[in-house]
């Protein structure tokens, strides 16, 4: 269920995904290569207590994609608003942990580049739910 404009046949469907698509590779780009370079480096690694904050944040964001994913898969939007709501409510909880990284990179005597890959990947997560719910909506539209 695609639309059409123009003599051309652009779907107008597709270039929203696409983009939302190009942009959720950019920001997974942004997470990486900051990892990456701090690794080659052979800087010190994340603490543990960082470590314990951030894979349930990690798992919550591959859940929610992969039910974004599913629901675009399928077509059927019946979850879509709540999908939305949820990953609003999980951008907030990441913009609590980036505030709670800055607060910590300015009291702690820790690694200071460790301490700006983490805050890096809390920004970068909480971009891509924005791109992840831009994505569904737009889907949404002109599915529907």
């Amino acid at each position: 269920h695609t639309r059409s404009i123009g003599v051309t046949g652009v779907q107008t469907c597709a270039l929203p995904i696409c983009n939302s698509s190009e942009q959720m590779m950019y920001c997974l780009k942004r997470m990486c290569e900051p990892c990456k370079e701090h690794v080659d480096n052979n800087f010190n690694p994340m603490t543990k207590e960082a470590v314990e904050e951030f894979l349930p944040i990690r798992n919550e964001l591959v859940a929610l994609l992969h039910r974004t994913r599913d629901i675009i898969a399928s077509g059927s939007y019946d979850a879509a608003d709540a999908m939305l709501v949820e990953a609003e409510d999980f951008k907030n909880r990441l913009s609590g942990l980036n505030k709670l990284q800055m607060e910590r990179l300015q009291e702690e005597e820790s690694s200071v580049k460790l301490s700006l890959v983490y805050l890096n990947l809390l920004q970068e997560s909480q971009e891509l739910v924005s791109i992840m719910r831009h994505m569904l909506r737009a889907s949404r539209k002109f599915q529907g």
